[in-house]
């Protein structure tokens, strides 16, 4: 059976839920994609942390307001070439060959988690914070589906916007310096989707280019940042992988 606070939040989705059609969303359980080009999809995704008892409700006997009756709203960007080129992805045969038919958010290049208002502004965060913070929505405050649509139709398809397409998407990745999570965010290194989208495309001379950059500007940084050894180590199997020249 449903906690409360699974069925809470399902009938908040559902009232998000004609904004996001409108937009031309589909929806699967709490998930919507947009599909706005073969292989690249638009994804917004609300997300209920772990419920158990005696927190599963909205409010607490004895204690009042449940402290954890939070969700998250995530947003993302996949790109269908880069996920089957992504290092996890890869088997003993390489990687998938079949496109995925229905986008998670976790499976997205680009990653977002969208913010309630803070001092009548809202954010979008690159990384997870705390659950009750300001990157989480209250499911018991009676004004969050209206701050929620408002949230998603500004800051959250504003967000959605700057990647139309491949090209613009190319285009903020390689702008960015070589170390830059700010378009990925929490899916990775910029320059490494970049490498990605342009190996798919036959490209590969720009690809090599791109992944030279990154693994020297990585490399340089070594003896401050020890721990970007293991990242260099399968930077080094990867390039294997997919045919490119690892730099020395």
């Amino acid at each position: 059976m449903a906690s409360e606070l699974s069925r809470t939040l399902d009938e908040i989705v559902a009232q998000v839920g004609p904004t996001l059609r409108t937009a031309g969303f589909r929806k699967r359980g709490r998930t919507y994609n947009r599909t706005i080009s073969p292989g690249f999809v638009h994804v917004v995704n609300f997300q209920l942390g772990r419920v158990i008892a005696p927190f599963d409700t909205l409010q607490i006997r004895g204690r009042g307001p449940n402290p954890y009756a939070y969700f998250a709203v995530n947003l993302g960007v996949f790109v269908a070439e880069a996920w089957r080129l992504e290092s996890s992805r890869f088997g003993p045969e390489g990687p998938p060959i079949d496109d995925k038919k229905w986008i998670s958010e976790s499976d997205c290049q680009l990653r977002r988690r969208l913010s309630r208002p803070q001092d009548n502004r809202s954010v979008l965060r690159r990384f997870v914070g705390r659950r009750n913070g300001g990157e989480s929505w209250p499911l018991g405050d009676a004004s969050t589906v209206a701050r929620l649509t408002t949230a998603i139709t500004t800051d959250g398809f504003g967000w959605l916007a700057r990647y139309p397409d491949r090209t613009a998407l190319l285009a903020e990745l390689e702008g960015r310096p070589p170390s830059s999570h700010e378009t990925c965010g929490i899916g990775g290194p910029d320059h490494l989707l970049a490498v990605r989208m342009h190996l798919a495309s036959g490209n590969t001379a720009r690809a090599q280019a791109i992944f030279t950059d990154y693994v020297l500007h990585r490399r340089a940084h070594l003896g401050a940042e020890p721990h970007l050894g293991g990242h260099l180590e399968r930077l080094s199997e990867y390039a294997d992988e997919v045919g490119l020249s690892f730099p020395n």
